[in-house]
């Protein structure tokens, strides 16, 4: 098993490309264990989040704790019935900058901090969308 996880990674598991990390943490426990990984990662760099969420989840911690470790956080949507949209986070653009398109925000986080780290986060079916639209 370990060495099969060695060879072949689980996808959006802290699968890093670059210096673009993608992992699929959903909930407030998964959040804070991604982070406390991610941060001896990121050597001091500054680490940007891209985060979007289905709209079942509750999301106010998990932004809390992202805030605490993160530069800076920047809300998206993405293609999937039950995804969060621009209203879903109401309560957070005052905080957080909304980027209708995933895409153009992670290239535009790409173009902007070529040296440091970027993590997209929130759901499983974003953090996959988005590597596969990618193709880092």
């Amino acid at each position: 098993l370990r060495r099969g996880l060695f060879v072949k990674p689980l996808p959006c598991r802290m699968e890093r490309h670059r210096q673009v990390i993608f992992d699929g943490a959903h909930n407030p426990e998964a959040m804070d264990l991604l982070l406390k990984s991610v941060t001896p990662l990121t050597n001091g760099k500054p680490l940007h989040v891209l985060f979007a969420s289905m709209r079942d989840k509750n999301i106010a911690s998990e932004l809390s704790r992202i805030g605490t470790d993160a530069k800076d956080v920047t809300l998206t949507t993405f293609s999937h019935p039950y995804a969060k949209g621009e209203m879903d986070y109401f309560l957070y653009v005052a905080d957080y900058p909304y980027v209708e398109d995933a895409k153009m925000a992670l290239q535009n986080l790409i173009h902007l901090y070529p040296d440091d780290w970027i993590l997209v986060t929130g759901s499983f079916v974003f953090a996959n969308a988005l590597r596969l639209q990618e193709k880092i």
